[in-house]
């Protein structure tokens, strides 16, 4: 009896964490994705100049093994192919007054895009409410709700839409609501709310007036 308790209890009561059930508390969230794009915008400027100073150099520098003075003439000349690494990248070949120039100016851009494509985002955002909050338990149906018999009998009161159904019982709400039912086509709409709604208002002893509205005749056919 004491095991049979234990499980019921367990049923109706919420004695159970559920993942996702609580709102989290706000918090900033970096976003990653603009902020990787916002550092390729202040890396990729940087390495590009870098490149094109450096190949510039190291084709100059070995024009200056056979020419005395190279012109931009003798550079665009010669083969580019032989001074094109990708080392030239990572070498510093200009003064460090350009280099901080162009951070500067980068990390300006960086920030600007950053701020492009995380528009709004940096808002508050509730992370991990996953929208699957326990349904309410038989026992709080049972204390916020009517109960009325399934079928046949006649009970005091008034009827209402049907919330819940367990043990050969109804629990309807009886106060003035607008109901919106959400469910495809065929999927039990009328048989599941409409009709049992239909029956226990013809039940109940102070009867309800209703309109019943079938455009489609689904619910005749049925």
């Amino acid at each position: 009896m004491t095991l049979l308790k234990f499980k019921r209890n367990k049923y109706l009561h919420h004695n159970y964490n559920i993942d996702g059930e609580d709102l989290p508390q706000e918090k900033n969230r970096i976003n990653k994705k603009a902020l990787a794009i916002s550092s390729l915008a202040v890396l990729f400027p940087l390495g590009g100049l870098n490149f094109v100073a450096g190949t510039y150099y190291a084709i100059v520098n070995e024009l200056s093994k056979t020419v005395e003075k190279p012109t931009i003439f003798d550079v665009f000349g010669t083969d580019w192919e032989k001074g094109i690494s990708i080392k030239n990248v990572f070498l510093p070949v200009l003064p460090t007054n350009m280099y901080l120039f162009g951070l500067l100016a980068s990390t300006v851009m960086g920030f600007l895009v950053y701020s492009k494509v995380n528009y709004r985002s940096d808002e508050n955002v509730a992370y991990g409410q996953k929208g699957d909050s326990r349904f309410t338990t038989i026992e709080e149906i049972q204390e916020q709700y009517r109960e009325i018999p399934e079928k046949t009998e006649m009970f005091e009161g008034y009827g209402g839409v049907p919330v819940s159904h367990y043990k050969n019982k109804y629990y309807v709400d009886t106060d003035t609501v607008n109901t919106a039912i959400l469910g495809v086509s065929r999927s039990g709409k009328g048989e599941t709310i409409v009709v049992p709604m239909i029956d226990n208002l013809s039940r109940a002893k102070n009867q309800s007036s209703m309109v019943v509205n079938d455009p489609k005749g689904g619910a005749t056919r049925s």
